[in-house]
């Protein structure tokens, strides 16, 4: 398995996965292990690679990822900015 470390912007988070946006394109169905704050909350899950989109002009790829399992404390991270998780 490949342990490297990307940086990049996560949106639309939901309880079912979430976008990244990564300098790197990924291929489908890769694990990736996603690390962020939510409203200083950690949350720190696996996910699965469900789409790629192209290059943005911000040098970019789209990344569609959903959640392989929520753990208690994710769930309580999501939480914060999702009533209903």
């Amino acid at each position: 398995m490949d342990s490297r470390a990307l940086r990049g912007e996560t949106k639309d988070v939901s309880s079912g996965g979430a976008q990244l946006w990564l300098p790197e394109c990924l291929s489908l169905l890769t694990r990736v292990e996603v690390l962020m704050q939510i409203e200083g909350a950690d949350f720190e899950e696996l996910a699965e690679v469900v789409g790629v989109g192209v290059r943005q002009t911000n040098g970019r790829y789209r990344h569609s990822v959903r959640w392989l399992e929520l753990s208690t404390q994710a769930r309580a991270a999501l939480s914060q900015v999702i009533p209903t998780v």
